[in-house]
């Protein structure tokens, strides 16, 4: 898995988590409606304005979920300030190391109060 989390998008201190097959999940490309050539564009306009960061060694035991534990210590590792997730087992951590896990509303209302 390939992890990358964007260095300051929007211009706001925003850090993103994407799996590079993330956009071809059933449950999120049922919703998107994208062709192939679209996912493509997608995906290179958001790569081009992140820096990859190595996944830590050491990811256990960080959520109640290990498939959790990727995402949370690569947020940490490129010191992120939120990880947007819908996932509760990453949600319940509140914070961790000086990154908020919050949903996609909670973080729409952080964009529009700055």
């Amino acid at each position: 898995m390939t992890i990358f989390i964007a260095n300051k998008a929007l211009a706001v201190p925003i850090k993103a988590v994407l799996d590079t097959n993330i956009l071809t999940y059933p449950r999120i490309a049922s919703r998107l409606r994208l062709n192939e050539a679209e996912l493509a564009v997608i995906l290179k306009a958001f790569t081009e304005k992140s820096e990859v960061v190595a996944a830590p060694r050491d990811l256990s035991g960080i959520t109640r979920d290990p498939k959790g534990d990727p995402i949370v210590a690569c947020a940490v590792a490129g010191q992120a300030d939120y990880v947007v997730s819908g996932d509760q087992d990453i949600l319940v951590l509140g914070s961790y190391e000086g990154v908020q896990m919050v949903t996609a509303v909670e973080f729409v209302q952080i964009l529009d109060m700055s």
